[in-house]
Parts: structure tokens; sequence; C-alpha cells
């Protein structure tokens, strides 16, 4: 009888020492794992920033791009006025000399 209970305690001695090691496997694990979440978690802020900072710059550059249409826009009219004012100029000077 001894030797049985003496068989069984080192058999559970086995297994806590089993349970142990596991125990100390899954707390290594979620170690891990915790530094790779607080890791991605980072990843994500970042990107979260370049992604904000993207579409400032986005923005910013649709504004300057309009700025620069309406810029076109008013150098074409300065170019068909200045046109105009050269036609007539050489219409007028055409009527000049004719009437000379």
């Amino acid at each position: 009888m001894f030797e049985e209970q003496k068989h069984q305690t080192t058999a559970v001695d086995v297994e806590n020492l089993q349970l142990i090691d596991r125990l100390h496997t899954m707390s290594s694990e979620i170690a891990y794992l915790k530094m790779t979440k607080s890791e991605k978690e980072k990843q994500e802020e970042e990107l979260h920033r370049a992604l904000e900072d993207g579409a400032f710059i986005e923005s910013s550059m649709r504004g300057e791009l309009e700025q620069q249409h309406i810029r076109i826009e008013e150098l074409e009219l300065n170019i068909l006025s200045l046109q105009v004012m050269i036609s007539l100029a050489q219409q007028s000077k055409r009527t000049n000399l004719v009437l000379i």
C-alpha cells in the first residue's frame, strides 16, 4: 500500500511539474502575444497618422490645383483680350492707311 501511495504521489508530482511547465509556456506565449499586439497597435497608429497626413497633402494639392486652374482661366482671358486689342489695332491701322 505504501508503494502504491508513493507511486501515486510521484505521478501527481510529475503531473504537477508538467502543469507548471505548461503554465510557464503559456505565460511566455501570453507575453509574446501582448508584445505583438502592442507593436501592431503602434503600427496601426503610425499608418493612421500617415493616412491623415496623406489626406491633408491631397487636400492641399487639390486647393493648389484649383488655384492654378483659376489662374489659367485668367491668363486665357487676358490672352483673348490682348488678341482682340491687337485685332482692333490692326483694323484701325488698316482703316487709317485706307483713309490716307
